[in-house]
């Protein structure tokens, strides 16, 4: 058994390369599985800080330090921004009950030897990982039997109205080109006439995930992940052709 605090700022060290590849700053955890899931690792250059992930998996060992058998097991964070959405580290959050109490702010996790966690600790007292519903980056939600958290969730469909009359409704062309920027973001965008074009301001998703960032060119990469994130539009109107 292991605090989530107590693993927050060790060194890591790889045994194979013989080199101290950065420190702890951060765990993030899986809210379905409530198993710590990556480690966050930054490591101070002369230039500049590199940020590493490193799944929790690839741990060889913790005593003082973190053990990994070789660096191949990093990976840079800004190649996992994607992948990284959906874990967060309760450590701090608020904690409330499904009737709404507030049970105190998230001070430590209990890790077993598989990092997943046994007991969450607030300024309030302990609680197992089943009184835990869930969590994410800013609430930390503890199952309480007198009210079921699947109550919470919205109506599937909305209710229908009865018409006792028919109604007549008239329905006025509108040119696809109005519609089509704002319903669909992605539609009448030529990709290949983003390709070398320069961005002039940060293109960022909806999450806070920077796309491009300015003076950039744009590429294959970039014009990918503006698709995904509906933002070619955006990009083309954020981009000059030099």
């Amino acid at each position: 058994m292991m605090n989530l605090s107590d693993i927050i700022g060790k060194k890591v060290v790889s045994m194979y390369d013989l080199k101290c590849c950065g420190t702890v700053t951060n765990i993030l955890l899986d809210s379905k599985s409530k198993r710590a899931k990556y480690a966050i690792i930054v490591e101070e250059d002369d230039n500049e800080n590199i940020t590493w992930v490193l799944n929790m998996r690839d741990i060889f060992n913790i005593f003082e330090d973190v053990s990994i058998k070789n660096i191949s097991t990093l990976r840079l964070k800004s190649e996992m921004d994607l992948e990284l959405l959906g874990y967060h580290n309760p450590l701090c959050n608020e904690a409330y009950d499904t009737l709404g109490r507030h049970m105190g702010v998230v001070t430590d996790l209990v890790l077993d030897e598989s990092h997943k966690v046994t007991t969450f600790s607030t300024s309030v007292g302990n609680f197992t990982a089943q009184d835990v519903v869930c969590f994410n980056s800013n609430i930390l939600l503890i199952k309480n039997e007198a009210k079921k958290y699947s109550s919470f969730a919205p109506r599937k469909s909305l209710p229908t109205k009865t018409i006792d009359t028919p109604e007549v409704v008239t329905i006025q062309p509108v040119l696809p080109s109005i519609l089509a920027p704002n319903t669909y973001p992605n539609r009448y965008v030529d990709k290949s006439t983003l390709l070398g074009r320069t961005v002039t301001r940060v293109v960022a998703d909806s999450s806070g995930f920077v796309i491009a960032r300015p003076n950039q060119m744009v590429n294959d990469t970039i014009i990918e992940n503006a698709r995904l994130a509906g933002k070619l539009r955006t990009l083309q109107e954020c981009s000059i052709r030099v």
